[in-house]
């Protein structure tokens, strides 16, 4: 099919805003005030059938990052290769432009987009990955770069020009022991600001609690995952990590950033794992919010042990909210949770264990 490209003109919100709410619905209309640098235009005739949005990053004073920031199809036109088209637009503009490298931020759900940058030898960068390439660059790389405060997004990227192209390290069990301490430090934080006269002993207890928790959620998953002879890897929400840290340190609020498990395999398609990741993922669900109800009863009958007393009032408090999380956001764009994969499948299962979570929360308030 013969297609033409096109730089858009001034006229980019009026233009792309109703290819953009077909592609991401309500957040769309925002995404549509983003100019980008320049954005370009797929046509068939004076038919538009689809869009690239592009930027720049510049960092380290000479070193010029060309980001993919939006890439989107008509709904009639996709599977006729228009996004495929746009991207080697992309990088070809990029290329001239002299930039070092290309990069995206993808939603790990949406394999479509993560295939098509595999297609382009596009790697994907995990957060120890990026401190290194970056160094003290990284905010204003993930700033830019729509990568601050969002949740469940992967990073691509492709080496332009004349540099050996780089290869990812594999350190996925790492990433998860990074993330747990990383949420011990913010829950010893939060423990101090409500129980200031805590003992020497919250600092072990904060760190059982929040092993427990990761263990409530994944250990099922992953028994679960094993007697299917499913293959998982673990990926952490590296940036989500920035937001659970602001929302403990400056408003003293819970936040989790749990990190999620994926199929053990570079290229996937979420419309033919969805089944199994739903089902994977409501075992994690399930076993919060049963935990959840579970300490409130032993809670309500005994009290907090004494051995335990820090920890346990942590437990109270972490436990219903993060069960809330992992059923209520599940919309876009922050449907990366365990509710956004079963809401998907299992609607009628996600309401009723939503409204659960959310009754038990309550409860958990009033005692």
């Amino acid at each position: 099919m013969k297609f033409s490209i096109e730089v858009l003109s001034a006229s980019h919100t009026k233009v792309l805003r109703p290819l953009m709410q077909a592609s991401f619905g309500l957040a769309g209309n925002i995404m549509a005030l983003d100019r980008g640098k320049i954005t370009l235009l797929c046509k068939q005739d004076d038919k538009l059938l689809g869009a690239v949005v592009l930027g720049e990053i510049t960092y380290h004073k000479n070193k010029k990052i060309g980001l993919v920031k939006y890439i989107f199809t008509a709904p009639e036109a996709r599977g006729l290769g228009v996004a495929s088209r746009l991207l080697d637009e992309a990088i070809h503009w990029f290329a001239v432009s002299k930039c070092t490298e290309v990069v995206a931020c993808v939603e790990g759900y949406n394999t479509a987009s993560s295939n098509l940058f595999i297609d382009r030898q596009f790697k994907q960068f995990s957060f120890i990955d990026q401190v290194r390439k970056y160094q003290h660059a990284l905010p204003k790389v993930w700033l830019l770069g729509n990568h601050f405060l969002d949740l469940g997004y992967f990073w691509w990227s492709k080496t332009l020009g004349d540099a050996a192209p780089e290869q990812p390290r594999k350190e996925h069990r790492k990433a998860l022991a990074i993330t747990v301490i990383i949420h011990t430090v913010l829950a010893i934080v939060l423990a101090l600001r409500y129980m200031p006269n805590g003992s020497l002993s919250l600092v072990w207890q904060a760190m059982v609690t929040i092993a427990l928790i990761f263990a409530i959620r994944f250990i099922p998953m992953k028994l679960y995952a094993h007697i299917k002879k499913y293959p998982l890897r673990y990926r952490p929400w590296e940036t989500g990590i920035v937001l659970a840290s602001l929302i403990t340190l400056l408003f003293s609020g819970v936040f989790m950033a749990f990190g999620e498990y994926y199929p053990k395999k570079a290229r996937w398609k979420e419309s033919q794992e969805r089944r199994y990741l739903a089902r994977i993922a409501l075992t994690g669900a399930v076993a919060l919010i049963i935990s959840s109800g579970v300490l409130l009863v032993i809670d309500g009958l005994y009290g907090s042990p004494n051995f335990f007393y820090e920890g346990f009032q942590l437990l109270i408090v972490y436990l219903p909210v993060l069960a809330v999380f992992d059923m209520v956001l599940a919309f876009f764009p922050i449907n990366s949770y365990a509710g956004g994969r079963i809401r998907k499948v299992y609607p009628k299962t996600w309401a009723l264990l939503t409204i659960i979570a959310i009754s038990v929360l309550i409860i958990a308030f009033i005692i």
